[in-house]
């Protein structure tokens, strides 16, 4: 059940930049007003706790990212959430494994002895990974 607040809470969230407004700040806009998004915002004041294994999420995430891909490809104009999703999971778990393919080569190029570089390819996509330098 929704909380009412009698003063204007921020609580529509910009899945894509992670945003928040009230609804006065959001009138008039066709996305966010921030990023200009226009997926459909999340409630923050709708929340549930959910507790899977880590491979678990690494399958959900895996799963989204890749179909966001997929409608990228479809649609140049698409925006992906996952990236501000996948920040806001980092934010409250920071120990959590790879969660999508492009963490798991980028792990994989920054720990395997004597790879230093790695490509992922999808569909006319290639995405380039190096060694992350140590400083």
């Amino acid at each position: 059940m929704p909380v009412i607040l009698d003063e204007p809470f921020p609580y529509l969230l910009c899945l894509r930049c992670r945003g928040t407004f009230t609804d006065e700040q959001a009138k008039g806009h066709a996305g966010c007003p921030a990023c200009g998004n226009t997926g459909v915002p999340g409630d923050l004041r709708e929340k549930a706790e959910i507790k899977l294994t880590h491979h678990e999420w690494r399958i959900l995430f895996m799963w989204a990212d890749n179909w966001a891909e997929q409608c990228l490809r479809n649609d140049e104009a698409f925006h992906s959430p996952i990236p501000g999703i996948l920040r806001e999971a980092r934010k409250q778990v920071p120990d959590l494994p790879a969660l999508t393919m492009s963490e798991e080569i980028q792990d994989a190029v920054d720990t395997v002895p004597g790879v230093t570089k790695a490509e992922l390819h999808q569909g006319d996509d290639v995405q380039h990974f190096e060694k992350k330098k140590k400083h």
